[in-house]
């Protein structure tokens, strides 16, 4: 009796340890479907509009990006420019401006209005005073993400990206495709890089830096593209293997817990009878 209950709490510790290794993958698969969701609701909303509405909508966000470009840089910390900003690109009434694809990292996210904590627990934030990212001469948009969480991935593996590695933003009907062409690590105060170049097409991914330490940040900065439909092509093609080699790693996981049991509650009942 001893050796069996010995033997049930071996097991249910090994199957606990087990699921606390698997509890983040869990959770960020989890968070990853929530924000596919979104996306899918977003385009839903925006499928029902005119591209009558939409054009009003990139042109009132492309006076935004004009106003910051006579300026000459992103105005980060400037109410006067930056007020109405939550009412601009904003379809659904949630706050979503668009989407951010980022195919080497797996990286699939809605693109929300500002910062927030809340925002960047779950998603991406649009830094507010950078241009909106609907591409466009002058223009430096900023994307910011978390690194590290225990719930989401979100830009932990942004650290991997490349110069030449692609990533792409949908806004309403426009989609514009970035070129890594530089990545920098700067103080937290520093802003140079996330300036406005003129006759520049730029959007800069942030995110804090070195990995749970967060004193720098990450600038991972992409440079607008021209041949934007083949690369779209080869995005569509890498997100396809990535959520098909998720679905078998699940799969996997689902097995070998499953198998785990099984054995588990067949020694149990065998011992049962033996002991009859």
């Amino acid at each position: 009796m001893k050796r069996l209950l010995y033997k049930i709490i071996t097991s249910i510790i090994f199957i606990a340890g087990l699921l606390v290794i698997i509890y983040p993958f869990y959770m960020d698969y989890r968070n990853q479907k929530k924000q596919k969701e979104v996306i899918v609701e977003y385009k839903n909303t925006i499928g029902k509009m005119t591209d009558e509405e939409m054009n009003e909508l990139l042109e009132e966000a492309e006076k935004y990006n004009e106003e910051l470009s006579k300026h000459g840089e992103s105005r980060f910390y400037d109410d006067n420019i930056t007020e109405g900003y939550e009412d601009i690109l904003d379809p659904s009434g949630r706050g979503i401006i668009g989407y951010i694809i980022i195919p080497k990292i797996e990286v699939e996210l809605p693109i929300y209005h500002g910062t927030k904590e809340s925002i960047l627990q779950v998603a991406a934030g649009h830094l507010k005073g950078s241009s909106f990212p609907i591409g466009g001469e002058s223009t430096h948009s900023v994307i910011a993400g978390h690194r590290g969480l225990p719930t989401a991935s979100l830009f932990t593996h942004i650290d991997e990206l490349k110069k030449g590695d692609y990533f792409e933003i949908t806004v309403l009907n426009r989609t514009v495709t970035y070129e890594v062409d530089d990545i920098s690590v700067v103080k937290p105060e520093e802003i140079k890089n996330l300036k406005i170049v003129e006759g520049q097409d730029y959007t800069t991914l942030l995110t804090c830096t070195p990995y749970g330490i967060n004193t720098h940040r990450l600038l991972v900065r992409g440079k607008r593209i021209l041949d934007e439909e083949k690369v779209h092509e080869v995005i569509k093609d890498e997100i396809n293997k990535v959520s098909d080699l998720m679905m078998i790693s699940i799969i996997i996981v689902i097995f070998i817990i499953g198998y785990i049991c099984f054995r588990i509650v067949r020694r149990v009942r065998k011992k049962r009878h033996l002991s009859k």
